[in-house]
């Protein structure tokens, strides 16, 4: 298995519409370590183990998903599990992960991406496929450092 947008539409079309945004909040860490569990790197799936700290750092990062800006929750959510992921406990010879390139640009994506589905008057699962689509293109490109010979590899 490997990340796949269509598997994270997937969990964010299940989400309910929320009022409370602890409950969002969990509910969109959920969907998104749902969708990262098939993270894939030199043919090894991403251990279990990794998840739940990549989670809490995500949890604590997405401050104000209600309430502000919910695209600067989302980046700075996302940006936090990847920076929590642990080398050797997501793959057991991994030095260093690195994460993608275009995550820098996940808030601006989404800002445009939120403008699109409500100017379109999209519905739940238009927006929600949408977006999905958007998060995922942003967090291909990440590395997962293995030893010599093999070097970086790319995180699928």
């Amino acid at each position: 298995m490997t990340l796949s947008a269509s598997t994270l539409a997937t969990k964010l079309k299940a989400l309910p519409l929320y009022d409370d945004e602890g409950e969002a909040i969990a509910g969109f860490t959920d969907a998104f370590s749902d969708y990262f569990s098939g993270a894939m790197s030199n043919g090894l799936p991403i251990s279990a183990l990794a998840l739940p700290a990549a989670k809490t750092a995500m949890n604590s990062a997405m401050i104000a998903l209600l309430s502000s800006n919910a695209a600067n929750a989302l980046s700075l959510g996302i940006a936090a599990f990847w920076g929590a992921l642990v080398p050797v406990t997501a793959w057991a010879t991994v030095t260093a992960i690195t994460p993608p390139p275009l995550l820098a640009n996940l808030e601006t994506d989404l800002l445009l991406t939120f403008s699109n589905n409500k100017t379109g008057k999209l519905d739940k699962d238009v927006s929600m496929t949408a977006i999905a689509a958007k998060i995922h293109i942003d967090n291909i490109g990440g590395l997962a450092t293995w030893p010599s010979p093999v070097g970086a590899v790319a995180i699928t």
